[in-house]
């Protein structure tokens, strides 16, 4: 049985079947990721390859990210974009970041209010 699903993953070439590249990057489900909050005060090269991979998808860079606190910080136009705006793979992202759509929101909110969310 093991062989048939090995099988089913290969073309008919026999490579591995692999996901197109879109300039996005994919996330895998089971993948060690901490949620948002927990990764807000850490610093960038502290996460793993899955949890940048996500931020990434939202915008954000190391530059961006290490320095997110400070007075003269950018953050990427996705953090004030409301959750229905976001694109699909945006959106799994913040679900993968262990944020639900309403999480989201009230998050853009306090930004664009100059809250500290």
């Amino acid at each position: 049985m093991a062989e048939n699903a090995l099988a089913a993953n290969m073309t008919a070439n026999g490579e591995p079947h692999t996901e197109p590249y879109t300039g996005k990057q994919l996330v895998r489900a089971g993948a060690n990721v901490r949620a948002m909050d927990t990764l807000m005060p850490n610093n960038w090269k502290t996460m793993s390859k899955p949890e940048m991979a996500l931020l990434k998808n939202l915008g954000w860079n190391q530059q961006t990210w290490d320095t997110k606190d400070t007075p003269a910080a950018k953050w990427p136009m996705t953090m004030v974009t409301a959750y229905v705006n976001l694109t699909p793979l945006q959106r799994e992202s913040v679900r993968k970041l262990g944020m639900t759509a309403r999480d989201w929101d009230k998050r853009v909110q306090a930004f664009t209010s100059g809250k500290n969310a």
